[in-house]
């Protein structure tokens, strides 16, 4: 059963790639990224109300706020904003916070940065982040500090302690997408060095520690820097994709790759994919965007477009129910 879905766009003013986003109440909160290449912006957070496409948008600077990063991990859940790792500092390296998440009470708009105990991942960038219902965080691959070196691996973090789970089976990479739902962490996409990763999914048991391809009928085009987040339409549970570079730029994070324009939904009982089927108005085709959903629509936000422009719109996709 194919689903149909309406984009609506929200505001306009702030461009800006590789950053982070949560969504609380009726406020989308945009952290960290670059709004000019290898140019970390300021550690503000901005806050968008999506009732009101047409303010603009409101910046705050709070105390203990992290360091300006690109290419953070981030997850939220339950009105927490998790931050991890990224690149940042004049030579644009990882940073050397030795497993610390950096964490944003929604509510109170206070930083607390929570190191760790213990083992940890390695310093990283361009790696991807989930929360569950009870505040733990899944951090998976992404790029590590020695050039060209790119990581399989998946860790939990749980109040400051990390613990490191099975690793994922497929090719290292970065840009790939993960989400935590119905108690288990799927894993879509991804850049391996060479290329991009082919679509489907893989899944991660949270109680039994395993990983596992199933497989699936009509999987989508391969994809990196897009979204992975779950929405339930129709009475039905779906994983849905957003968009994504589907061929590399020849200059790295310094250029624009090809971007793919179109939306996939993935039914996790059937194991089959389809393409979503989008009326109207559409965004401009984009990567390395953020992304939050609230189980039944998904919010876009920035990004890079094919002219290798920052982007700074903020649209929400509304699925028929």
């Amino acid at each position: 059963m194919s689903l149909s879905a309406t984009f609506r766009q929200l505001a306009n003013t702030l461009p800006r790639s590789s950053h982070a986003l949560a969504l609380h109440g009726n406020t989308l909160i945009a952290f960290a990224g670059e709004e000019v290449s290898r140019q970390p912006v300021a550690p503000d957070a901005h806050f968008i109300d999506i009732t009101n496409p047409e303010l603009s948008h409101t910046s705050r600077t709070f105390a203990a706020s992290p360091a300006s990063r690109v290419g953070a991990a981030y997850a939220s859940n339950n009105g927490t904003l998790y931050i991890h790792g990224g690149r940042g500092g004049f030579q644009m390296t990882c940073l050397p916070e030795a497993g610390t998440v950096h964490v944003l009470n929604l509510a109170t708009n206070t930083w607390a940065s929570v190191h760790a105990t213990g083992d940890h991942p390695e310093e990283r960038s361009y790696h991807c982040a989930t929360a569950d219902d009870e505040g733990r965080v899944y951090l998976h691959a992404g790029c590590a500090q020695e050039a060209g070196k790119r990581l399989k691996d998946l860790w939990r973090w749980d109040q400051g302690t990390w613990e490191k789970l099975e690793d994922a089976p497929g090719a290292p990479r970065g840009g790939t997408s993960i989400c935590a739902a119905w108690g288990k962490v799927y894993r879509m996409g991804g850049f391996d060095g060479k290329s991009e990763v082919g679509g489907g999914v893989d899944v991660f048991d949270a109680t039994e520690g395993t990983w596992t391809t199933p497989e699936q009928k009509d999987a989508p085009r391969a994809t990196s820097v897009a979204c992975l987040l779950p929405v339930e339409a129709k009475g039905k549970r779906y994983l849905v994709s957003v968009m994504g570079e589907g061929e590399p730029s020849d200059k790295g994070h310094e250029g624009a790759g090809r971007f793919h324009g179109d939306v996939w939904a993935y039914d996790v009982e059937e194991n089959t994919w389809s393409e979503v089927q989008v009326k109207g108005e559409k965004p401009e085709r984009r990567g390395w965007f953020a992304a939050v959903g609230d189980g039944e629509k998904v919010y876009v936000h920035g990004g890079l477009g094919e002219n290798n422009e920052r982007l700074g719109d903020a649209w929400v996709l509304e699925f028929e129910q």
